[in-house]
């Protein structure tokens, strides 16, 4: 038994990340896969998050970035921190701590950090980054302020960070959201950010702020 982690699609197949410290590769139908036991273990190194950036496997840990392509060439990038979330599109790939420095790569071997609190903390106060989504609409993030509040910002290409509203219509009525992020990812069909938040809700987040708008699961 153990404890599932991260899941990302590759190559007609799935990697996972679980908590014993073990990447496997499951078959093309998916997490279905688990329970049959039909894995494939392909490393042993200790990762907390995962994703694939053109055919290589990124996996983030505490204290790295590492990298692995299908010829097991590997690349391993020393960070500051823990490693909370990362994300890939087919152009950038983004991974991120929790006290907010932001790695950003082109190829997944290389790659350039930036401190997104020390450029923006005097203006939005510090920020504890939760997740974040690259794709090919943009770079989001998301987390909470020091009060709890959820914040999230959005990016082109990650030079630049501009924060998105939070609010959306209920009944007339103008709304902040108030539950935490946990996990972001795009919707192409919709073009549109989807983040899973805690108490069961998710926070649509379309190119238009005023078209936000909130689900909740019952």
């Amino acid at each position: 038994m153990f404890v599932l982690l991260s899941f990302a699609p590759f190559i007609q197949a799935h990697t996972v990340a679980t908590k014993d410290g073990v990447q496997y590769c499951i078959g093309p139908d998916g997490l279905s896969y688990l329970h049959k036991g039909n894995m494939r273990r392909i490393s042993r190194e200790a990762g907390t998050c995962i994703a694939v950036f053109n055919d290589m496997i990124v996996t983030g840990h505490d204290g790295h970035i590492r990298s692995r392509e299908k010829k097991r060439c590997r690349y391993v990038t020393a960070v500051a921190g823990k490693i909370v979330d990362l994300s890939a599109s087919d152009s950038i790939c983004i991974a991120a701590t929790a006290q907010g420095l932001l790695y950003l790569s082109r190829d997944a071997k290389e790659w350039k950090m930036t401190d997104f609190n020390a450029q923006y903390s005097q203006y939005y106060g510090e920020i504890a980054v939760r997740c974040v989504c690259s794709s090919r609409a943009g770079l989001m993030l998301a987390g909470i302020l020091d009060d709890g509040s959820p914040v999230a910002f959005e990016s082109d290409r990650g030079g630049v960070w501009s924060p998105r509203e939070l609010t959306y219509n209920e009944g007339g009525s103008i709304l902040t959201l108030q539950e935490r992020p946990v996990s972001l990812v795009y919707d192409y069909e919709h073009e549109r950010y989807e983040m899973a938040c805690t108490g069961g809700v998710t926070f649509l987040l379309p190119g238009c702020s005023h078209c936000n708008a909130l689900i909740k699961t019952q």
